[in-house]
């Protein structure tokens, strides 16, 4: 009977608590739907009032309304609410009324000074190693470090990297690198190998569509990086990026061919090319799921230690060398035998190549490079050939220290 009588008691009590936490959060929401109450947030530049103060009725300013701005980016060309804020070009941007005003950067590309078209500077900025600001005179641009833009939003401090965010609080990115596989001894989210005083990380590199919003290829700086648009009978394969970005188109496009680039543009990341770089793997796999669709590979991430240069005079000359006796083994069993052109000041680029198992004639080389073929068949299995398009240049040692 004791026992029955405290159950009672205990739920008693429970019911007589439940409903004062429940009425008192009732009156709570009650009041707040009357008198809305917003946290404040400093150097917060994406979020202010829209509505000017002198058009607010006495109600709206005991009961604000809090707006939103958007920010979108097409290209070069960014936009606030809809409305043309900024065109980016290389050295500097374009600002909303037409105005140019241009960077001064230092030797890592870091925006310093941003100098108006009058030859008077307005911001000032000084970093330290990883990217955090000191020093920094009015502050008015939102593009810095690297040239990349800094997210202030609620305190987030991150620069944008396109690929990854980078917190420079930490010195770290903020996601892991898809390659970190690749760098067993570096850290995933380590940014420019914890060295950058002498390493950058620049994302300057541009896939190039037609005006149909068609893929073309690359200029001479690979996949990653802002897109650019042109006429496709001005592209050429490994144009040099300040020339793709002398041809490109600037005006105004359609709705559904900008909505094709972004898709394409969206998908990058995920290539095994994304970062220049092709693996043993990659290539099998993009060779069984790929279908057959280019890889863009820099010239600069395969091994040409063993190559050196015997002068000017052999310039415009081209070579064929097996990466596999000459150059890297893990850079041989992707790409066999590359045709090679030398180019001035010690200079070498290479040709297209094709990823595929075809058996050529038994003789001389061909001897080494049929037996590369068939175990490389046999690791691989069945898929769909495809080319390789190896970009930009590469120096060489000359074999000779005074030889020109």
């Amino acid at each position: 009977m004791k026992i029955i009588f405290i159950n009672i008691l205990c739920a008693i009590i429970f019911c007589f608590l439940f409903l004062g936490c429940v009425t008192s959060a009732y009156a709570d929401v009650v009041s707040y739907a009357k008198n809305p109450q917003f946290a404040s947030v400093e150097n917060f530049d994406d979020m202010h009032p829209i509505v000017p103060e002198k058009r607010l009725s006495a109600a709206d300013k005991k009961y604000p309304i809090r707006t939103y701005m958007t920010r979108d980016y097409c290209g070069n060309y960014e936009y606030e609410n809809g409305r043309l804020v900024r065109i980016h070009t290389e050295n500097g941007y374009i600002d909303g009324n037409g105005i140019y005003n241009a960077y001064i950067k230092d030797y890592q590309g870091n925006n310093r000074v941003t100098v108006s078209h009058t030859g008077q500077y307005f911001d000032v900025t000084n970093y330290y190693p990883y990217g955090m600001l000191y020093a920094d005179l009015n502050g008015y641009d939102r593009y810095k470090y690297s040239g990349k833009e800094i997210e202030t939003a609620n305190g987030l401090n991150h620069y944008d990297f396109h690929a990854r965010s980078h917190d420079f609080a930490l010195g770290q990115f903020t996601g892991q690198d898809k390659k970190a596989v690749d760098y067993a001894s570096v850290s995933p989210y380590t940014y420019c190998a914890a060295d950058p005083v002498n390493n950058i990380d620049p994302t300057g590199e541009s896939p190039i569509y037609g005006m149909d919003g068609s893929f073309l290829g690359t200029d001479d700086n690979g996949l990653r990086g802002e897109y650019l648009i042109m006429p496709e009978e001005l592209f050429v394969q490994s144009m040099k990026h300040t020339e793709a970005k002398d041809v490109a188109y600037y005006g105004a496009i359609k709705d559904e061919v900008l909505h094709k680039i972004w898709n394409h543009c969206a998908s990058l990341y995920s290539r095994p090319d994304w970062d220049g770089k092709l693996t043993l793997s990659e290539a099998n796999e993009w060779y069984r799921k790929g279908h057959g669709e280019t890889l863009f590979v820099d010239i600069k991430t395969l091994d040409l230690s063993n190559f050196y240069s015997l002068g000017e005079e052999y310039v415009g000359k081209t070579y064929i060398y097996n990466l596999l006796i000459y150059g890297k083994p893990s850079d041989g069993l992707v790409f066999g035998s590359i045709p090679f052109e030398r180019t001035p000041n010690h200079g070498v680029r290479a040709y297209k190549d094709y990823y595929d198992f075809d058996i050529k004639k038994w003789s001389g080389m061909n001897i080494i490079r049929n037996i590369e073929t068939y175990i490389g068949e046999w690791v691989a299995g069945s898929g769909t050939p495809y080319h390789i398009v190896i970009y930009g240049e590469q120096k060489l040692k000359p074999i000779l220290p005074w030889l020109k």
